[in-house]
Formats: structure tokens, C-alpha cells, sequence
């Protein structure tokens, strides 16, 4: 395998951060596809409100619901002020994803029905509907909503903001239009669906409260409800008598008697070993341990004071004696390094464009040219990827040169015998992350979004511009498991980032063994000859 250089963040600072059928854009992996969804969103309200139009004029019956969806529509698009900036917030960008998935495909439903005449404005509607289908890969699929969903509830345990303020719409004090009662009973739901009974029963709850305060009296959803499915969340936990406490307030509903009677049996019959007094989280994907280390390294620094006082910053010699390169060390050994003012403004907005129109979901593995066709697609990694070649960019030639220039690694990408693979660009989603993993791939914003080594508790803070190189091996040709890192989920901004992967074999002659087998990198290096420590 080969030692890693990432261009840690490529992204223009913007203060943010599936069924699985390829038939469907995956929205919620990628903040740049949703940016477009917006912009697709008013070709349809355009061809809406033309059709509309021409119906009325000739005296036609128009479904009122389309009114209704029309005006929700035209509501929520007045109060985007930038495309861009829109959905880089976790909780615009679900309102988006969750409106259009249910309202534009009851639209064409409607409009379509089976005793509908298909006119000329039926025709022209239809039209629109496909070209922003086709433009956009696909209409957003409840996958997507679901995706998003997961998202959210990631967030939330990773960065542990207050409930009562994200009910409201602030995250950090970045306010917003809140959800809906609606959608937040889908967030919970769906969390108890997949068992993330934990998290379920804190949303619910704090649903239930705002309830029983009186709050969300026009929602359109009842206290009824919420407590029913507060209670079904409480018996899954094995907390029966919980069931009971909540559903005594509605003992008259005779729509609650039998979930009642149903937690009365239950509350008798359920054994002690199956009961428990609280809720804890569950569903980790690797050791608790790992969960938490990467979950307190991704809101904050957890090294201690001496470790941090052996960390600092330096001027170091390139391949060319006058050009200096500003290297920050943010771990001894294994040594990882964030190097800065790597690539520019204008590098980055062309590595953007490029990518923009070849981005597909991620895979956790790639096949031998980078298609998501030979890897696996999973909700531990929420991003889009564009695989760019040095072949067919010349400013891409250009920075890895400057690339082997900083680190001294051979970086040429040829056809045969290749000292590096091709740029790999990824734009991350709601919620975007990439679980941790020993891969060389590193993923990563306003708030959120840095990368994480979890056993060495390392933390590489996020810089728009700059560069991570660490080696994944070490000088004896062993992997190096403590560079198991991962990418924080993105709370708020966007996030683009840019991997260069520096393979082993082309650096035969640039990184040597050492004099003995556990040589190890030196950390204070200002030059180009390899130096270790026997």
C-alpha cells in the first residue's frame, strides 16, 4: 500500500457542512446535488403554475391539493436566498429532500390520474417534469429521505446539541425554519424502526413534552399519537410500566384500550431479565470505545496538555532550497502533518467544476478504475466522488509536481507502473462522514467535518487549502493500524475535499528502511533526506 497525501479541503469556505437504485440521484450524499435540486425545483414551479393556469382557462376542475402544493412550494423557495448556502444547513437540507419527495410525485400523480384527460398543458407539464428528472439523475427518492434522516440522527449523538434548541431550528446559534412536527415524528420513527431505540425515545420525548405544554396545537398531529408511539418505544426497551404511565393520561380513548390492555399483560408477564430502567445506545459499527474516542475527538481536542506541548510548527526546505513550505505537526509518531497553503482559490474552484458533473455515490472499495460498480455503497460513508485523471489536466500535472516538490514523494500518474493514482475528489452530504476505517482514504467545515485518528487521539483541524500526509505503513513494510482514522460528519457548511494516494513501489528509492525494523519517521526533518530513528 502506499503512503497517503490528502488535499485535505478543497472547498470554497462557505460558512456551512437510498434505495440504492441507480435510477435516483442520491441527493443526501452530496450538498452540491441538492443545491441543483433547488434550482430544478423552480422549472417544475414554473411548469405548475402554467398549467394551472391554462386549466383555469379553459374552465377545467384542478384538484385544490395542487394549489396547496403550489403555494407550499413557492413558500419555501422565497425563503432560500442562495442556492448554495441553503442546504448546507442539516435541517434545511432535510426540509428539502422530505417536501419534494412526498409533493412532486403526488403532483404528476394528480395531474395524471387514470380518468384525466391528457391535454396540451398536461403534455407541456410533464416535459418539465422529465427534463429536471434527467438533469438531476432522478427525483429524490424516499431513500434519500431516509438517508438524511439517519444523517440527522448521526449529528445529533456525535455533536450532542440541545434537542429543545434543534426543535427549534438553532444548531450552535445558527437559526433556521424549524422542522415539523411531522418531520421530526418521522425522524423518531424511523429510529425506532432501525432499533435505535435511544434515539427515538429522545426525540419522542422531547416531542411528547412540547406537547403536554401545549405547543404544536395545529400541527395536524395529536398528543395521542406522540404518546402512543412514545409508548410502543418504551416496551421495545423492556420498560412496559413506562407504556402504562404515558397512555394513563388517554385511558378514555377508546382508540388506546387495547394497546393498554396489551402493556398490562405485558408489565405481568415480561421477566427481570428482560427488564430494563433506561435507555442506552446501541448499534455501534465498531468497539464503544472507538465510538466514543472518534465522537470526543470530533467536537474537540483530546490529547493532554504534555502531549500538545510536543506539537508545533515550522518552516521546512523543499526540493527546491529557497521555497520554504509551513508544516504544522499534529502527531509524532506515527507522524501526521497538515501542511498549509497547499492549493489556491482558483485551483480549488476548478477542481469544483470539473467534479461537479461526474460525481457518483461512494463506495467504500473501488474497482480498478475507480467506478462505485466494484465497491460497496454504505451508510458508513456519505459522500459523492469524481475520479480525476493528471492525463487529462494539465493544472492537474501541475499540482502533483508541486506535491512531490513538499513531500518528496514521486506523484507521477502514467498508465503503467504508476508512483500515485488519480485525484479523487468528493463533495460530502448531510451529515457527511466516512466511518472510521483502515483504507487509505480520508475524508472531511464551518462546523464539524475533521479528520480523526481515533487510537492515537489525533485531531486534523479543518483549513480550507491545505494538505494531510501521513504513511498508512511503516518503514519495515508493516501497516501502521494506529493511522485508523475517519471523517467527522459535516453539522454545517459544505464540504469538497481532493485525496492523492502516493503508492508504495514508487517510492522505493525516497522512503528507505531503516537500520533496523522498528525505524520510525523523525519529526523533526527540514529537509528532503530521509532521516529516522533506530
Amino acid at each position: 500500500m502506499a503512503p497517503i497525501l490528502t488535499i485535505k479541503y478543497l472547498i470554497l469556505y462557505m460558512t456551512y457542512s437510498t434505495v440504492l437504485q441507480f435510477t435516483y440521484g442520491e441527493f443526501y450524499t452530496s450538498v452540491y446535488k441538492l443545491s441543483l435540486l433547488i434550482s430544478e425545483e423552480q422549472r417544475l414551479i414554473k411548469a405548475l403554475k402554467k398549467y394551472i393556469a391554462e386549466e383555469e382557462s379553459n374552465d377545467n376542475t384542478i384538484e385544490h391539493e395542487l394549489y396547496s402544493i403550489l403555494q407550499n412550494a413557492e413558500d419555501e423557495q422565497s425563503q432560500i436566498a442562495d442556492p448554495d448556502l441553503y442546504p448546507q444547513n442539516p435541517i434545511n437540507a432535510f426540509h428539502l429532500i422530505y417536501r419534494i419527495q412526498r409533493d412532486w410525485p403526488k403532483v404528476h400523480s394528480i395531474i395524471f390520474c387514470d380518468t384525466c384527460e391528457l391535454d396540451n398543458s398536461a403534455k407541456d407539464f410533464d416535459l418539465s417534469y422529465h427534463v429536471a428528472e434527467r438533469h438531476l439523475d432522478g427525483l429524490p427518492s424516499e431513500a434519500d429521505v431516509e438517508g438524511a434522516t439517519n444523517s440527522i440522527i448521526r449529528l445529533w449523538n456525535v455533536y450532542q446539541f440541545p434537542l429543545k434548541d434543534f426543535f427549534d431550528g438553532v444548531i450552535f446559534g445558527t437559526e433556521t425554519k424549524p422542522l415539523s412536527v411531522k418531520e421530526i415524528l418521522y425522524i423518531a420513527r424511523k429510529a425506532d424502526v432501525n432499533d435505535n431505540l435511544y434515539e427515538a425515545f429522545h426525540w419522542l420525548n422531547e416531542l411528547y413534552r412540547r406537547f403536554k405544554n401545549g405547543e404544536y396545537s395545529n400541527s395536524g398531529v395529536t398528543v395521542e399519537t406522540v404518546a402512543k408511539t412514545l409508548a410502543g418505544v418504551y416496551n421495545r426497551n423492556g420498560m412496559p410500566d413506562k407504556s402504562l404511565e404515558i397512555l394513563e393520561d388517554f385511558k378514555q380513548d377508546p382508540k388506546l384500550s387495547r394497546d393498554l390492555e396489551f402493556y398490562k399483560m405485558r408489565s405481568k408477564s415480561l421477566p427481570p431479565s428482560q427488564r430494563k430502567s433506561k435507555f442506552k445506545r446501541t448499534g455501534f459499527t465498531t468497539t464503544r470505545k472507538l465510538q466514543m474516542n472518534y465522537e470526543a475527538l470530533c467536537r474537540g481536542n483530546t490529547k493532554s496538555s504534555k502531549a500538545l506541548a510536543q506539537l508545533y510548527c515550522y518552516w521546512r526546505t523543499s526540493a527546491i532550497p529557497y521555497l520554504l513550505v509551513k508544516e504544522e505537526v499534529v502527531n509524532n509518531n506515527p507522524k501526521i502533518t497538515l501542511f498549509h497553503d497547499v492549493i489556491n482559490d482558483a485551483e480549488i474552484r476548478f477542481l469544483q467544476n470539473i467534479s461537479s458533473s461526474k460525481i457518483e455515490r461512494s463506495a467504500v472499495l473501488r474497482s480498478f478504475d475507480g467506478r462505485v460498480a466494484g465497491g460497496a455503497l454504505t451508510e458508513g460513508r456519505v459522500s459523492q466522488t469524481a475520479w480525476l485523471s493528471d492525463f487529462e489536466y494539465p493544472l492537474l500535472r501541475k499540482l502533483s509536481k508541486r506535491i512531490e516538490i513538499i513531500t518528496g514523494m514521486a506523484t507521477e500518474h502514467k498508465h503503467r507502473f504508476c508512483e500515485s493514482e488519480e485525484y479523487q475528489v468528493l463533495n460530502y452530504g448531510v451529515g457527511g462522514m466516512y466511518e472510521s476505517h483502515l483504507d487509505p482514504l480520508l475524508t472531511d467545515i464551518t462546523v464539524g467535518g475533521a479528520t480523526v485518528f481515533p487510537l492515537i487521539k489525533t485531531r486534523v483541524p479543518v483549513e480550507k487549502g491545505a494538505a494531510a500526509f501521513w504513511y498508512n505503513f511503516k518503514r519495515n513494510g508493516d501497516q501502521d493500524f494506529d493511522t485508523q482514522h475517519a471523517g467527522c460528519p459535516v453539522l454545517l457548511g459544505s464540504k469538497w475535499v481532493s485525496n492523492k494516494w502516493l503508492r508504495e513501489e514508487g517510492q522505493m528509492l525516497r522512503r528507505k528502511c531503516g537500520l533496523d525494523k522498528d525505524a520510525i519517521d523523525t519529526v523533526y526533518s527540514n529537509d528532503l533526506n530521509a532521516q529516522w530513528l533506530s
